[in-house]
């Protein structure tokens, strides 16, 4: 995993999370955040090469944000806990950014907006 990514809203240039990791080989997205008590505020992680996930061993609930692989948001779900599973219904979809819960109350994120990722 790296870190060192920002994750924005194209349209409202909204900083959406200022640490950033990638998960994009099998060990990094098999764990996941399974385990884990919480994401810290401001920070994600971004599960590529993912059309859905779980939150099997996971002890908390999380904001999701599906997206394709040009960023564009195929399926939001807030607040989904713990040992259910996610599917984006889109055969687009190309991976998932997970969010410390409660995120995305705060901002104003559609299906078909953009995301971009910076420094």
């Amino acid at each position: 995993m790296t870190s060192q990514i920002k994750l924005y809203h194209k349209k409202s240039n909204a900083l959406i999370a200022e640490h950033v990791k990638v998960a994009d080989n099998f060990f990094s997205r098999a764990l996941g955040l399974m385990g884990k008590k919480s994401i810290e505020k401001k920070s994600a992680l971004w599960v590529k090469n993912c059309t859905h996930i779980h939150t099997f061993f996971m002890r908390m609930s999380i904001d999701l944000i599906f997206v394709d692989k040009n960023l564009h948001v195929e399926r939001i779900y807030a607040n989904a806990k713990p040992w259910r599973h996610f599917f984006t219904g889109s055969w687009s979809a190309d991976s998932v950014f997970e969010l410390p819960v409660g995120t995305l109350k705060d901002l104003t994120i559609d299906v078909g907006d953009e995301l971009y990722v910076g420094s």
